[in-house]
């Protein structure tokens, strides 16, 4: 009896052992992870790969961290590193929209169209309730010439996020390209009602008055785009409203 209890004590305290150093492992490769991701937010992408590095060596199981690399390996244009390491994070974790959204952004870059919109659409069957994935999708599908599936998209966008000022800007631009004036008008006077502070959507919206020879609504809306310090406001305020700024 006491030999058999000698030995489970044994082998609960090499349990606990094995125990706390995997957590330990664990831990280490999120604070390295978190880390990466505090440059990452700086914009500092060369300085975050080596916390990544470490990341992922510390966890080769954490996906997280392949994600984020990959992230970082797109920012700085290294397309196959970054493909690569998608591929491992899907395997890692397939129920994860993020490394089929992010993948698309580097299918994207290379112009690999048919696949960035399948990864699209995959990252959308895992997060349907997401305004963003459909934005994404929108503008692939604006990119192949599917005019009518990109409208489609950038109409769910707004369904799910309809106090998102950017979906409404987005669409505005779409539609504004299209010469849909009365339809980005509407678009951008929503993202500019929705944010105050949205530059560009006061700029837009006084192009799209321009183009629709609504001069006076025009020029107050690249004067408020002005105020708000977008770069090329003072110019069209000069060029289209005869006034220096």
């Amino acid at each position: 009896m006491n030999g058999y209890f000698k030995i489970t004590l044994q082998g609960l305290v090499l349990f606990i052992f094995f125990n706390i150093i995997l957590t330990g492992c664990t831990q280490s490769s999120e604070a390295f992870l978190k880390k990466g991701r505090e440059m990452m937010q700086a914009q500092k992408f060369s300085e975050a790969l080596p916390y990544l590095n470490q990341a992922i060596e510390k966890d080769v199981e954490n996906s997280e961290a392949f994600n984020a690399r990959a992230v970082t390996y797109f920012e700085l244009k290294k397309y196959q590193e970054a493909l690569l390491d998608y591929e491992q994070a899907i395997r890692l974790n397939p129920e994860s929209y993020k490394p089929y959204y992010n993948r698309a952004q580097v299918r994207l870059a290379l112009n690999d169209m048919s696949n960035a919109l399948a990864d699209s659409d995959k990252a959308i069957t895992l997060q349907p309730d997401s305004s963003d994935l459909y934005t994404n999708r929108a503008f692939i599908y604006h990119k192949t010439g599917k005019i009518r599936e990109a409208l489609a998209d950038f109409d769910k966008a707004i369904l799910l996020a309809p106090s998102d000022a950017n979906a409404y800007y987005n669409r505005g631009v779409f539609r504004f390209e299209l010469q849909d004036l009365k339809g980005s008008i509407t678009d951008f006077a929503k993202a500019a009602e929705l944010d105050r502070k949205m530059a560009k959507a006061y700029y837009s919206l006084g192009l799209a008055h321009l183009s629709a020879q609504n001069k006076e609504q025009g020029c107050i809306s690249l004067k408020q785009a002005n105020r708000l310090g977008h770069q090329a406001a003072k110019q069209a305020v000069t060029q289209y409203c005869g006034e220096t700024q």
